[in-house]
Formats: structure tokens, sequence, C-alpha cells
């Protein structure tokens, strides 16, 4: 999950600098409307792994950015936990700057 820093063309539409970018295989996936506040963000990692979540796996890690909201550590949790049950979170502090969380699934 990253943030727009300029407008462009994508794979599925036009992105604006500071929409939320949901990227899969190297590939922008979803868009969310920015600007990135936490709300937007929220929601953009919940499309993501949703989407990512549907050929099916056990095991969801999240890397949190340096820039992820406070709260959405919590907040995935409680929707992995509501919406897919069988399978395990962990989350990590990745720190890292250029991505607000990145996903992995196994």
């Amino acid at each position: 999950l990253a943030v727009a820093a300029e407008d462009a063309l994508t794979w599925v539409g036009q992105c604006r600098a500071g929409d939320v970018l949901g990227v899969t295989d190297g590939e922008v996936a979803l868009i969310e409307p920015g600007p990135p506040n936490p709300d937007a963000l929220l929601a953009g990692a919940m499309r993501l792994l949703d989407r990512m979540l549907e050929p099916g796996g056990e095991l969801i890690t999240v890397l949190l950015g340096e820039s992820a909201p406070a709260r959405i550590a919590d907040e995935l949790e409680a929707h992995v936990r509501d919406e897919h049950p069988e399978f395990d979170l962990t989350v990590y502090v990745g720190g890292q700057r250029d991505s607000v969380l990145l996903l992995g699934i196994e």
C-alpha cells in the first residue's frame, strides 16, 4: 500500500497525487481516492487484503511502514477476525519509508 506521488494512468484507471494505491505483483490493483488520511489508508488496506486473500492461504504478514496510522494494526486484526477467521495474522513494525504497509500471504 502506497500513496501516489503524482498523477498517473494505471491498469485500473487514472490516479491522482495523494491517492492510496494497492499494488500486487508490481501492478496497481486498486485506487482509494485521497487524501491519504487514516480512513483512506485503512479502507485501501482492507480492500487490498481482501483481494489478496481470494486465492486462499493460511498466514497474513503485515509490515507497517513509518507513515502507517497508529490504529491500522488493530483495525486489520479486527477485520481478519470478523471476515477471514481461517487466517492467522502477524503484524510487525517494519518502518519502511516507501510504503504505508506491506502485505504477504502464505
